[in-house]
């Protein structure tokens, strides 16, 4: 069990720099909602490999920036989308700060939970995280994104 917890940084890691080269791959990514999916994915996958959201943005900050700069969204909502989904993993993943806390402030009330058992209840980063995808695809694209085009 303790090998495949050793190699998911490895697994992240690919994973991040195969997000990293498809939306940078102009190919892939060609409205304004693909690129905020694609900062939502950048972030989203550098929080689950830093475990720690101020970490996640400071690295995938200058990315998105770019990214949002070519397709026209606005330094705002790139920040948004940024805090919106890091914050979401990092209320999520078992390893992060938040439920290792948990975890560790009910066996304080000798309570034994592991922070795995506590996933099933996390309705507010899940539903975060859905309002996020929801407002990505029911938002307009600027004009701007397609006159720079």
């Amino acid at each position: 069990m303790f090998q495949d917890f050793y190699a998911m940084p490895a697994i992240v890691a690919f994973l991040l720099a195969l997000a990293v080269a498809l939306i940078r791959n102009q190919k892939r990514v060609k409205t304004n909602k693909g690129a905020q999916l694609g900062i939502a994915a950048l972030s989203s996958l550098v929080d689950i490999s830093t475990a720690n959201n101020t970490i996640a943005i400071v690295i995938a900050g200058p990315i998105a920036k770019d990214i949002s700069e070519e397709f026209g969204i606005e330094p705002k909502r790139t920040a948004a989308l940024l805090d919106i989904f890091t914050s979401v993993w990092q209320g999520i993943i078992p390893y992060g700060a938040q439920l290792l806390y948990a975890s560790a402030g009910a066996a304080a009330v000798d309570i034994t939970i592991a922070p795995m058992e506590i996933i099933p209840y996390l309705f507010y980063p899940m539903l975060m995280g859905i309002s996020g995808i929801v407002a990505i695809l029911c938002s307009k694209s600027s004009r701007k994104s397609t006159e720079q085009r």
